[in-house]
């Protein structure tokens, strides 16, 4: 069983006074790109980039966000969270999804659009485990199925 290489993007809020910008914050000009796993490995990438929009525009722009995703505009996509805070002047945006690594860039370029993009950062989580684990329970209920169409098949 393949394992699916996705991305989680997490668009979070970044507010100010809560520390400095990671060291790959929008103004590095560091490409943003989603990760994709090696060979073998079961890692689930998780994106964070900070945006900051005016109050009037960031209904629209998380609307057309989430509809990128869910519509798999930039690759297949599942949005999990969707947030905002902030003030009546500006507002922070916080997008949670997972999506294939080759639309991760375009899907924060238009979450950002006509915005602020104030930080990123990028991390994995290992699910080696878990898909070990379901593995061995898969291969237990296997062996049990087996067991009891050999018991179907007995005359009594």
């Amino acid at each position: 069983m393949k394992p699916h290489h996705w991305a989680a993007l997490v668009l979070s809020a970044a507010l100010a006074g809560c520390g400095a910008p990671s060291e790959h914050a929008a103004g590095s000009g560091a490409a943003f790109q989603g990760e994709a796993a090696k060979a073998g490995s079961f890692l689930a990438y998780e994106h964070q980039v900070g945006i900051r929009l005016a109050s009037e525009r960031i209904d629209a722009q998380l609307a057309a966000s989430r509809d990128a995703c869910t519509q798999d505009r930039f690759g297949q996509c599942e949005l999990i969270a969707i947030e905002q805070s902030g003030d009546s002047q500006m507002r922070n945006a916080h997008l949670v999804v997972r999506i294939v690594p080759e639309g991760v860039e375009k899907l924060v370029a238009l979450a950002a659009e006509g915005g602020q993009l104030r930080s990123r950062r990028t991390q994995a989580e290992d699910l080696a485990q878990a898909v070990s684990d379901n593995q061995q329970l898969r291969g237990r209920l296997e062996r049990e199925y087996q067991t009891l169409q050999g018991f179907q098949g007995r005359r009594t």
